[in-house]
């Protein structure tokens, strides 16, 4: 699991350095929201 989270950080970083900002805040949305249910968190809960 750690590994796809740190491979979509990555992904996501690429698309804000080329200036595609909202696919890179779309990703870094997804990216979170994977985190806190891998550790149990409940930030971003609103997204369904």
């Amino acid at each position: 699991m750690a590994t796809i989270i740190e491979d979509l950080v990555r992904i996501a970083d690429e698309p804000n350095r080329s200036g595609d900002e909202v696919n890179g805040y779309l990703l870094d949305l997804v990216t979170n929201r994977l985190l806190d249910r891998s550790f149990g968190g409940d930030a971003g809960s609103d997204l369904r």
